[in-house]
């Protein structure tokens, strides 16, 4: 009896340390500089993410993760955005598509993250031929 107490004791225990370092990286993620809540549309569903506009790249993490490192790393200057759309039921969320290349990724956030991102795409250098 005494040691169903032990590994249930490690277990609870495991399970809180896991709980504490998801809330961790969540915590550090969303509180980075550039930082936005942004969800990517997948096959199966929308799945939750956090964005980060750097200075070359604009990062995407998903939220329920334990790796360090973006999930979708794009480089700024390959960018394309179309127009927001709004969704019906979603108030202050729109929906865009981010053009990266030949691939394209449909993406949801508030609409005051979607200007910040437009912003930040604009501000690309040009493209080889000068244009943008």
């Amino acid at each position: 009896m005494h040691a169903v107490w032990v590994w249930g004791l490690i277990a609870l225990v495991t399970a809180l340390i896991a709980l504490v370092l998801f809330f961790v990286r969540l915590r550090t993620l969303s509180a980075r500089v550039g930082a936005f809540e942004c969800a990517l549309a997948v096959k199966s569903g929308w799945m939750g993410g956090i964005a980060q506009m750097r200075s070359e790249t604009l990062d995407w993490y998903r939220i329920v993760s334990a790796s360090p490192s973006p999930r979708l790393r794009i480089e700024r200057r390959f960018v394309e955005l179309s127009q927001p759309r709004r969704r019906v039921n979603g108030g202050s969320v729109v929906e865009v598509t981010l053009t990266y290349g030949q691939t394209e990724y449909e993406l949801a956030m508030a609409e005051e993250f979607h200007s910040a991102l437009v912003a930040w795409a604009d501000s690309a250098a040009p493209r080889a031929g000068g244009y943008v």
